[in-house]
């Protein structure tokens, strides 16, 4: 079988954006894992979430047990994680891109639950 032609990524960006801007959305947070192997090109088998700002940074955050191979195999730049413990639980992981990305205070859309644990956030 041929290789697959590379994803461009940066259209299915783009599209979201002019989405978002339409509905009247400053970003979007997406937890399920085909949102998030759309966007990122990458599989997340762990809780995680991509941030997409109308403007700026597209970030994403996975477990800390497999963050180094999701920022190997993704495109985006801003790659974190987040921990089981109070560390630094994955809503407010989360919660600190949408800051770090001015998003804290706008209107976000918010895919509610991921494939695995429905109502996480």
């Amino acid at each position: 079988m041929p290789p697959r032609p590379p994803l461009d990524h940066w259209s299915r960006i783009a599209a979201l954006r002019a989405a978002l801007e339409e509905m009247g959305l400053d970003g979007l947070v997406l937890t399920r894992r085909g949102s998030i192997a759309y966007v990122a090109g990458v599989w997340a088998p762990w809780r995680s979430a991509v941030v997409v700002p109308v403007a700026g940074e597209v970030r994403l955050v996975t477990s800390k047990n497999d963050v180094e191979r999701v920022r190997a195999e993704t495109w985006i730049e801003t790659t974190d994680s987040w921990t089981r413990s109070r560390e630094r639980p994955f809503p407010n992981a989360v919660a600190d891109h949408l800051a770090d990305a001015a998003l804290d205070g706008g209107r976000v859309g918010v895919e509610m639950g991921t494939a695995d644990d429905v109502g996480v956030l």
